[in-house]
């Protein structure tokens, strides 16, 4: 998990997840912050957005793809992102990390994953 890496955090997706029906009634705010992994030297010498990932389509095609899905797992959610991350934008590998407002008195639970595009 080395080299040029784009940033996104805070990423808010409203989505019905949960383990039970009554916990999937309704969207769940998570929040999502994801690491592209992609070589970013010719955008920085260019200067061109051809050469890089434009973050607006990003955050807009994400939540386009999941908050239609009904998901059981946070796990699913960021295996599932991944996926897209690495079809979608050709980045050569991808880190998720997904946060769920789960319990009172603990800010979030979730998981972090990282896949590359192989």
């Amino acid at each position: 998990m080395t080299g040029d890496q784009i940033l996104l955090s805070g990423l808010e997706a409203w989505c019905r997840v949960g383990c039970s029906p009554e916990e999937r009634a309704f969207p769940q705010r998570l929040e999502l912050d994801l690491t592209l992994f992609i070589d970013l030297k010719k955008a920085g010498q260019t200067d061109t957005m051809a050469q890089t990932v434009d973050y607006a389509r990003v955050v807009h095609r994400v939540k386009e793809f999941l908050e239609p899905t009904p998901f059981v797992l946070v796990e699913a959610v960021a295996e599932k992102t991944a996926n897209f991350l690495l079809k979608e934008f050709g980045v050569t590998a991808v880190k998720v990390l997904v946060k769920k407002r789960v319990l009172p008195g603990l800010a979030w639970g979730g998981v972090e994953i990282y896949r590359d595009g192989v």
